[in-house]
């Protein structure tokens, strides 16, 4: 590791700075080594650091072994990425909270592929355990990265399908990516660590789990995947936690539906009342895969014509729009979008919207499923 990284790394894994404040001590010393040489008084300086902080970064810097750790780091050939600097995900860029420092083993999920994360219950029914198999088989068929926790349950099911597959997985960990949790889910670690994807983790390298770590790798889950699936989860859950970061960071979400008297259904059902997309068969899944391929073309300027062949036709339809229609249409997705949203969204008058949704409806390009309700073909 070269010298700037080591003080950057040093930075980066103090335990209690974050964000915020790491910018904030960047902007006023110039450097991670300058911040490294600072007295406890200059670092008291600092507006918003404190006395509590500044004893916090100087005793870490005195108890800790940077050359020790580091030598362990490559020795179990562990890539390490900061925020803002080269090979750092775009995807996880725009989080308010995005992560100082990525540990990975394997590889990080490459920008010009699309992501679908997979989430659901550990405890989950041999029901839920299928469907999160054959979500993972048909995206990874299409090439598409399957994103989960590598827990027991849905998350390893989901990572199963891909990597039975042939496909890529990437498993984001609330522990350090050298430690395997759940022991039971080892093969799969194994090949996402050699060839198949990447163990993720913002965690120093040997952190062993803890509930407090894993609302954080649930935030990570979503920030790096393009569309959220949940396959089965209670209303109280981690995998609703990670259905209310994907909301918060404008991500699409999807659910299976279940039985009304069945506990593991209870936040799946809950997600779809509240306006997330329903699966209810393989077809859908493999729609969602061709919508998100056209998707990731479109935003990466791809050629249209090399779309036609994917049974998604939003990219077409949008060829032939005019400026005021493809405003309204371009804001729309296969997940129905609440009227009162869209006003906010789209910057013309109410009643202009109306009189472009109704004529998309009339052309066949936006349907109503329930009333005030719009979404694409």
């Amino acid at each position: 590791m070269e010298k700037e990284n080591k003080y950057r790394y040093w930075l980066a894994t103090i335990e209690g700075l974050g964000t915020k404040r790491y910018d904030t001590l960047i902007k006023k010393f110039g450097s991670e080594e300058e911040i490294y040489k600072a007295k406890k008084e200059e670092l008291m300086e600092v507006k918003g650091i404190g006395e509590k902080l500044s004893t916090i970064i100087i005793k870490d810097k005195e108890e800790r072994n940077l050359e020790k750790e580091i030598s362990y780091i490559e020795e179990k050939n562990i890539k390490v990425y900061f925020k803002d600097k080269e090979g750092y995900p775009q995807r996880l860029s725009g989080l308010e909270n995005m992560p100082k420092i990525l540990f990975v083993r394997g590889e990080l999920p490459k920008e010009k592929i699309p992501s679908v994360a997979i989430v659901g219950a550990r405890m989950c029914s041999p029901y839920g355990k299928t469907m999160a198999n054959q979500c993972g088989r048909i995206f990874a068929h299409y090439g598409i990265n399957v994103i989960s926790g590598m827990a027991m349950g849905i998350d390893g099911s989901a990572h199963l399908g891909a990597l039975n597959k042939g496909g890529k997985s990437f498993g984001i960990l609330g522990c350090g990516v050298d430690v395997c949790y759940p022991r039971e889910n080892f093969n799969l670690y194994r090949k996402m660590c050699t060839g198949q994807g990447g163990i993720i983790s913002s965690f120093l390298p040997k952190s062993q789990p803890k509930a407090c770590n894993f609302p954080i790798r649930n935030a990570y889950i979503s920030g790096l995947c393009d569309l959220l699936i949940v396959v089965e989860a209670k209303k109280k859950s981690g995998s609703l936690i990670t259905a209310e970061f994907a909301i918060a960071q404008g991500k699409d979400i999807y659910a299976f539906p279940g039985r009304i008297t069945d506990n593991l259904s209870g936040g799946c059902n809950k997600l779809i009342e509240d306006g997330a997309g329903i699966i209810t068969g393989e077809e859908d899944i493999e729609e969602l895969a061709k919508h998100l391929l056209e998707l990731k073309k479109i935003k990466l300027g791809g050629d249209i014509s090399s779309l036609i062949k994917l049974t998604d036709k939003k990219a077409l339809n949008e060829v032939k729009l005019e400026k005021k229609e493809l405003l309204v249409y371009s804001c729309l997705s296969l997940q129905p979008k609440y009227l009162e949203e869209i006003f906010r969204e789209v910057d013309l008058r109410n009643s202009e919207i109306i009189s472009i949704l109704m004529d998309l409806i009339i052309e066949g390009l936006v349907w109503e499923p329930v009333k005030n309700y719009y979404a694409c073909y």
